[in-house]
């Protein structure tokens, strides 16, 4: 099954690194304000860190109410905060959906709510050790979300044998980033099962995102042995 919209979803190896300008002011604006501040720079959501770029804090809302996840997976909760910002929206929109997210510490999570399941995991075992949550009873569509910053090529290798078409995966950070170079790495492998959507990525302009080229939709499910 393919998505019909190849101007909309477009193959990820089509796609510049680069963004236009705009997103290189803000990202320059960002850094030099977290210098001055002693990193202090940022938003909050609810008194708790969110950790969240202004693009992000557009899109996401939007990719939810389109999607309508029945499950959303964040790899690196940080504070939480993300987390709780997400629970709120899901409840705005009356969903039903299924929010957990993982920490390797987990003395980092400033968040109790039981709509969220905060679970503790490192990801840099991913290969070895079992995660968590048995992932593949999780309902789909699937939001993934890889803000962990670690062993990004083993970490979206387990979760591509249980991603299906519709699932999202974003992958967030590879804006100006060597993480987008490791990205690239996956993509060659695996990337006949994915499409960038430009929707989101470029609503701005091209790649006015911290996101470059990594809001991705799968289109193809995975091949069963």
């Amino acid at each position: 099954m393919m998505y019909p919209d190849p101007e909309r979803f477009v193959p990820f190896e089509q796609r510049a690194a680069r963004a236009d300008n705009l997103t290189m002011k803000v990202w320059e604006a960002v850094q030099s304000a977290k210098a001055q501040l002693n990193g202090k720079a940022g938003v909050s959501w609810r008194g708790v860190p969110l950790m969240k770029d202004p693009w992000d804090i557009a899109m996401y809302p939007m990719i939810i109410w389109e999607l309508r996840p029945r499950t959303i997976i964040e790899l690196g909760a940080g504070s939480g905060g993300s987390a709780l910002w997400m629970a709120d929206i899901i409840t705005a929109f009356d969903l039903n959906t299924r929010i957990i997210s993982a920490e390797i510490n987990m003395g980092r999570v400033q968040v109790r709510d039981p709509r969220i399941e905060f679970v503790k995991f490192d990801l840099r075992k991913i290969s070895s050790e079992q995660f968590p949550v048995a992932v593949r009873e999780l309902p789909h569509p699937w939001l993934l979300i890889e803000d962990a910053h670690v062993n990004l090529v083993q970490v979206l290798e387990y979760f591509d044998r249980h991603v299906i078409c519709g699932d999202y995966v974003i992958v967030e950070d590879t804006g100006n980033s060597p993480k987008h170079v490791i990205l690239e790495q996956f993509m060659r492998q695996h990337g006949s099962r994915y499409r960038v959507d430009t929707h989101y990525v470029d609503n701005f302009g091209y790649n006015n995102t911290w996101n470059w080229n990594s809001i991705l939709t799968c289109v193809m499910d995975p091949v069963t042995q």
